[in-house]
């Protein structure tokens, strides 16, 4: 999406995008994937000011809280092979 991929839970339900914005507005968004099958790519629970072409790639995320986007700097976000191949992503 967005010539990025889409990273989504086992359960499908939550998932990391690229909104496909450019410049400041540029974002992944961490969120319910029901988003992106609606087409509303801009709305999660985080999202980075970074474009970059993974979201490990990104050093500061904020979180919508309280209808107020606050930057977490305590938030990591990191990809791991499990032991079958497959690749994961945590969000410390």
């Amino acid at each position: 999406m967005h010539n990025r991929p889409v990273y989504a839970d086992t359960t499908t339900l939550r998932g990391f995008w690229y909104d496909g914005e450019n410049g400041q507005k540029s974002d992944w968004i961490f969120g319910n994937m029901e988003n992106i099958y609606q087409g509303n790519f801009i709305n999660g629970y985080m999202a980075s000011d970074e474009n970059t072409e993974c979201p490990t790639d990104t050093h500061d995320w904020m979180e919508l809280w309280n209808k107020e986007w606050k930057t977490n700097s305590d938030v990591k976000v990191e990809c791991y092979e499990k032991d079958d191949g497959e690749f994961q992503i945590l969000i410390h």
